[in-house]
């Protein structure tokens, strides 16, 4: 494996959410002539673990090792890292997916590409975009919408949406006197996201709205512009501090189903497990001591360690 970035435990929440969504997806969808998966930021096949040894499964990994498998993926990635991606999976060998591609190049521009590789508009298919940054522009989630035949269902997305980053962004070009903020608005596809921000200049907000506020926002377009029927989000935090927020979006009701049991399972036990086993990996690595004779694993958090949100649905203030 290639040197690559190291990665904390809320990266494999997300892709935990993936693998536990995509397995069920798989299993309804299993007498479908087809299953598609689009991953638009695929990154690496392993993912290296930032604070203990060892890696866990990247995007792709996750994916080709679905069962039933997926009939067609498409992986987009930047061409630096594309060709390194396409040898981990020949490297790897044994898996599900007989037909699959890299696609490098930026996927807001290759997507059309991507879109005509997988043909089927008719396919139950899902979309993960894992962006470390705004990179996804709302013109791509347009174009996703609107890949399906008739009154078929449209593409399901998983997407990582930074807010910290919004915020950062926003901050940083409105303390320079700039009033329209190409990046931002290529995210929500509008300049709505301005009266948030000015909301909170005034004192109508307060910080922990104003992120749930921006939340809302994009869950709101996705609904009302790109007519998703459901969406859910749930919020990350790493010791109180926001990290992202993963959004789903689906027309299928099996969908919602599932995603709403999942979303339940991670932010009321598995999350909180998660980085309280964290936190102890931390005290270790810097030379603390911890309790004798409890392991890593089994250690479980109080019910008050709960700190990650369920943003429900409601209409923008």
């Amino acid at each position: 494996m290639s040197e690559q970035r190291d990665w904390s435990w809320w990266s494999e929440i997300k892709i935990g959410i993936l693998r536990d969504y995509l397995r069920s997806f798989a299993i309804a969808s299993k007498r479908a002539r087809d299953r598609i998966y689009l991953d638009l930021f695929a990154g690496s096949y392993y993912n290296k673990r930032r604070d203990e040894e060892g890696y866990f499964p990247g995007s792709p990994q996750i994916a080709f090792n679905i069962d039933p498998a997926f009939t067609r993926v498409a992986l987009f990635e930047k061409p630096d890292k594309a060709e390194a991606l396409k040898s981990s999976i020949q490297t790897a060998g044994s898996h599900n997916v007989r037909d699959w591609k890299v696609l490098p190049g930026d996927c807001n521009n290759t997507i059309d590409m991507g879109l005509e590789y997988i043909k089927n508009r008719s396919a139950p298919t899902i979309a993960f975009l894992d962006p470390c940054g705004l990179q996804v522009k709302w013109a791509t989630l347009e174009k996703l919408a609107r890949w399906k035949y008739k009154d078929r269902t449209k593409i399901e997305l998983l997407i990582l949406f930074p807010e910290p980053a919004l915020l950062r962004v926003i901050g940083a070009e409105v303390a320079k006197g700039k009033s329209n903020i190409d990046i931002v608005n290529n995210v929500y596809g509008t300049d709505d996201w301005n009266s948030i921000y000015q909301r909170r200049r005034s004192g109508l907000l307060d910080a922990s709205n104003r992120r749930i506020e921006l939340v809302n926002l994009y869950q709101n377009r996705l609904e009302t512009i790109l007519q998703y029927k459901k969406t859910y989000a749930i919020g990350i935090k790493d010791n109180n501090i926001p990290i992202y927020t993963l959004i789903f979006a689906t027309d299928h009701p099996v969908g919602d189903l599932i995603m709403e049991y999942i979303y339940e399972s991670y932010s009321g036990n598995i999350i909180p497990m998660m980085q309280a086993r964290a936190n102890i990996i931390r005290q270790i690595n810097k030379g603390q001591d911890t309790l004798e004779g409890i392991g890593i694993p089994e250690i479980k958090p109080p019910h008050s360690a709960i700190r990650y949100e369920r943003f429900d649905r409601r209409p923008p203030l």
